[in-house]
């Protein structure tokens, strides 16, 4: 494969992720879902609470952006994609792969004992859980061209998490109960429903999860490129 059908496919699949987040949240928004009684999401901008959507927002705005400055590429507007569009790419994609892993390894197991799993991957939830990260991360992997990033920037990635957490942790205290009880709807996770106390424990595996998905795909991202495209013209 060379340069430029590489590039045709990142920019192809960067549109595509754009365009998939733009049609689940229109589809989410205005309620055109046929069958909504397989949602978990809340109603109409109410869903931008979740860092699913914040993520998968912001990881749609970032595709396009990359997309745009590939297409000027392409068509020799532009030399290079600059360095802080792909940094873009990397937080949300990284942002993406939180989503992904906390519902496949957390939610979707606790989901199975009430026998509702399906409901994660259910009308927006199924590109927002599933579609939107799985071709972020092959366009990022295999095709996007991204340079090699510093510890630093992989740091930048939970920046996202960071502020959702404080933002989330802060809203939990204001709405405690005298009982140190928090109701569901300021709660909407649940990572504190076994006390406030808990909360701390519930940040450090996302913060886990999330740097350790920047290390790992900064990691396996120079691996498989550099095996795939070292002949590259």
């Amino acid at each position: 494969m060379n340069k430029k059908t590489r590039l045709i496919i990142s920019l192809s699949l960067n549109l595509l992720i754009f365009i998939l987040v733009v049609f689940a949240t229109i589809m989410s928004l205005a309620s055109l879902w046929p069958n909504k009684s397989l949602t978990l999401e809340g109603h109409g901008i109410e869903n931008i609470k979740y860092y699913t959507w914040q993520s998968n927002l912001f990881a749609g705005g970032a595709s396009l952006a990359l997309f745009i400055y590939q297409l000027l590429v392409l068509l020799n507007k532009k030399e290079k994609v600059p360095f802080v569009v792909y940094v873009f790419k990397f937080v949300g994609v990284v942002a993406l792969l939180v989503t992904f892993i906390t519902v496949l390894f957390i939610f979707i197991p606790i989901m199975l004992i009430n026998n509702n799993f399906v409901n994660m991957y259910a009308n927006t939830n199924f590109f927002f859980h599933l579609i939107v990260p799985v071709l972020g991360v092959v366009s990022f992997i295999f095709f996007d061209d991204q340079p090699k990033y510093k510890f630093r920037f992989s740091l930048l990635t939970t920046c996202s998490m960071n502020i959702y957490g404080l933002y989330y942790f802060i809203n939990v205290l204001i709405h405690l109960n005298p009982d140190l009880s928090v109701d569901s709807k300021y709660d909407w996770y649940g990572y504190a429903s076994n006390g406030v106390a808990f909360y701390p424990v519930s940040y450090l595996v996302t913060f886990g999860i999330c740097l350790g998905s920047a290390l790992l795909l900064n990691y396996l991202t120079q691996l498989i490129q550099r095996k795939l495209f070292k002949n590259e013209n």
